[in-house]
C-alpha cells in the first residue's frame, strides 16, 4: 500500500485509531497488527505501539507473509478487488475485508473470508481469528475459491471465451 492514496489512508486510519484499540482492549496482547506500505503520515506512525507495528515498505512480501496468521483490510471505498486481497486469497491466507473489496466475486462470509463493513464487525471478526481452527477453515475456503476462480485453467478458459469472436 501507499498511503498517499486516499482509500488506503482512510483504511489504515480506521485500523490504527478505531479497530486496533478496541481489539487490544478485548484481547490484550494476543494480537499484533503489522502495517505495511510507504508514506504513512507521521501522526499515524506516532500512534503505533509494540502491538501495532508500522513496517513501512516491505520489499520481500512473500517472506514477510510467511510469518503472519491473517490479514485485515478495512478499505471501505472502491468497488474492485484490491491486489492485496487477491494476493491473500491466492496464498490461502485468512482475511477480514469489507464487501466493496469483493470485486463482484461471490465470496461467502465465514467460508473463504470474513466480511466486515463496520468497525464493530471488523473487531468481532478479528477476535474470531484467535482460533487456529477458524483460521484453518478460512484458509481452506480461500484456497478452494482461488483454485475455482484464479487457476491457470480458469484464466485460460475466460481468455478463450473473451477472445472468441462469434458472428
Amino acid at each position: 500500500a501507499n498511503y498517499s492514496i486516499s482509500f488506503h489512508l482512510r483504511g489504515v486510519k480506521i485500523l490504527i485509531e478505531e479497530i486496533a484499540p478496541r481489539v487490544f482492549r478485548l484481547a490484550g496482547d494476543k494480537i499484533k497488527f503489522h502495517i505495511c506500505g510507504a508514506k504513512l503520515p507521521k501522526y499515524l506512525v506516532d500512534k503505533c505501539t509494540e502491538n501495532l507495528i508500522y513496517e513501512g515498505y516491505v520489499p520481500d512480501v512473500d517472506s514477510f507473509l510467511e510469518e503472519m496468521d491473517a490479514g485485515v483490510f478495512p478499505v471501505m471505498t472502491g468497488k474492485t478487488m484490491k491486489g492485496k486481497v487477491f494476493d491473500s486469497l491466492a496464498r490461502s491466507f485468512p482475511i477480514v475485508i469489507s464487501k466493496n473489496c469483493l470485486g463482484g466475486y461471490r465470496l461467502v462470509d465465514g467460508e473463504g473470508v470474513f466480511i466486515a463493513d463496520s468497525v464493530d464487525e471488523f473487531v468481532n471478526k478479528i477476535l474470531l481469528l484467535l482460533d487456529p481452527e477458524v483460521r484453518k477453515k478460512l484458509a481452506w475456503g480461500a484456497r478452494n475459491f482461488s483454485l475455482n476462480n484464479f487457476s491457470e485453467e480458469k484464466i485460460l478458459s475466460v481468455m478463450d471465451e473473451v477472445l472468441s469472436i462469434k458472428d
